[in-house]
């Protein structure tokens, strides 16, 4: 067995795996051979190990012979392809992690007449990424009696974008507002900033607006459209959008010019520079879900957390690429919030789908005056300059 270049170069340090070191083949589900012919035999293949986004391979002729030496081909699976993956190359199985967990791969090796003999061996993917970023959040109270809201509106004034960087590693920041829910409260409709998007998982070269309402089946806009979004299962509208720090947008998601019906809304977002007083509609989505029941949520989000949460990629807490911006002036049917509750989710562990366990820095910052809140992602060396109240 052997270590291919890939799994070397990202400095996997895995154990060769080889034949049982002193001991006799053996034979494993043997097939009844023809006349004259003996069936393939096998000697063990040992356990192995591989790291998330890691890749080994795995050269299977030492562990299988034919007695009248013919060559062999092979034919591997993996009992869980959602923990690791197996290719077959020859008598190579190429095997990639891809979440943490123990997986059995199966391999089977066949003659020119059929025969074939079979054995399994175990292989351990083992997660990587101890550290995530942590998110913001600002927490917004209203009366109770002003619900069910038809319309919200907020103003977002980006005060640092993150670095190039970040879109470098096909990855961004992006701050919104959340003012819609689910039946057991869970996020179902937000807009906002992006910085340089991703979309239908390719990195856009250019900042944008950001715009889904859950479950929705129809739309118009003249942004780019993502009928089959896994996350929303929703029309999704993203919208190219040269945003620029130290300029305020007021954003409103109200009614959109399709109106409602008993049935369905459609939930239209129009966005205003307020430096030039320029307004722009974003589009409009048709849901059934048409009033806002629970409070609003402002947040802004860092995507390395995908990453860190199923442990497939290794960061420190001072890689997170630090960008600021707040959100302002929120109004729900022209009316101010109560009171705000700004915080992040730093300190806290996460548990990715697969069971990985991540800590959250505790870099990220969130200020709040009023019911103003500034959200400060990534790593802060010192203290990120609170511009509220300016």
């Amino acid at each position: 067995m052997k270590i291919s270049p890939a799994g070397a170069a990202l400095g996997l340090g895995l154990p060769l795996l080889s034949a049982c070191g002193g001991e006799e083949p053996v034979t494993v589900r043997p097939i009844e051979p023809q006349p004259n012919r003996a069936p393939v035999v096998v000697s063990a293949i040992e356990a192995g190990t591989v790291e998330v986004a890691g890749t080994l391979v795995v050269d299977a002729s030492p562990h299988f012979s034919d007695p009248d030496g013919d060559a062999l081909e092979y034919e591997a699976s993996s009992s869980a392809p959602r923990l690791a993956s197996v290719a077959v190359s020859g008598a190579e199985l190429t095997l990639s992690g891809v979440s943490a967990g123990e997986v059995e791969v199966a391999v089977t090796a066949r003659d020119r007449e059929g025969l074939a003999a079979s054995q399994s061996f175990a292989v351990t993917v083992t997660p990587i990424g101890e550290w995530g970023p942590a998110n913001s959040f600002g927490y917004y109270t209203f009366p109770d009696s002003l619900y069910p809201m038809a319309r919200i509106e907020w103003t977002m004034l980006p005060i640092q974008a993150p670095a190039e960087s970040l879109h470098e590693k096909r990855l961004l920041h992006y701050w919104a507002m959340q003012f819609l829910h689910d039946d057991q409260g869970r996020l179902a409709g937000y807009a906002g900033f992006q910085s340089q998007g991703l979309f239908k998982n390719e990195p856009l070269d250019r900042r944008v607006v950001n715009f889904a309402i859950w479950d929705s089946d129809a739309s118009n806009t003249d942004a780019m459209v993502d009928t089959e979004n896994d996350e929303c299962r929703c029309h999704q509208l993203m919208l190219p959008y040269g945003w620029e720090e130290g300029t305020p947008y007021r954003f409103v998601a109200d009614t959109g010019p399709s109106g409602e019906t008993d049935e369905y809304r459609w939930w239209g977002l129009w966005v205003t520079n307020m430096a030039t007083d320029s307004t722009t509609f974003v589009g409009e989505t048709r849901s059934w879900r048409r009033r806002i029941e629970d409070p609003p949520v402002s947040w802004g989000e860092d995507l390395h957390w995908w990453r860190t949460a199923v442990g497939n990629a290794a960061y420190e807490c001072e890689d997170f690429e630090s960008s600021s911006l707040a959100v302002l002036d929120v109004l729900a049917d022209r009316v101010a919030p109560a009171s705000v509750h700004a915080l992040t989710s730093g300190g806290t562990e996460v548990t990715g789908p697969n069971g990985h366990r991540t800590t959250l820095c505790d870099s990220a910052v969130a200020y709040s005056l009023g019911t103003d809140v500034q959200h400060n992602l990534g790593y802060w060396s010192a203290p990120p300059e609170n511009v509220l109240g300016k």
